[in-house]
């Protein structure tokens, strides 16, 4: 499974350009200059994003963490250890996944 992009809901502030990524209320007085009015972006080219690792990129980070054992003195990673940790990684991929369609902004 490749990298994920999405593209999340974003609200911004007309007159300070300051951005959000969580639920702010349309019409709200912007919090960062108290003299805008904050909106919904509507266009995806100001929208921000968000990327989801792909499976591809697990395996660097194993050998990062066996790099980073090594240096320390310690053992590197039994198979048992690396697959429990592909597995757990995996899960955790599927699980974002699905928390980033919930912030997708669908025009």
């Amino acid at each position: 499974m490749p990298r994920t992009i999405f593209v999340r809901k974003t609200w911004r502030c007309p007159t300070c350009d300051a951005e959000w990524d969580s639920d702010v209320q349309d019409g709200k007085v912007c919090p960062y200059c108290g003299t805008g009015i904050v909106r919904q972006e509507n266009d995806v080219t100001r929208c921000g994003t968000l990327t989801v690792m792909g499976v591809e990129d697990i395996e660097p980070e194993i050998e990062a963490a066996d790099q980073a054992r090594i240096q320390k003195g310690r053992p590197v990673q039994t198979a048992g250890e690396k697959a429990t940790y592909r597995a757990k990684r995996q899960v955790d991929i599927a699980a974002a996944i699905v928390a980033a369609r919930v912030r997708e902004y669908k025009p």
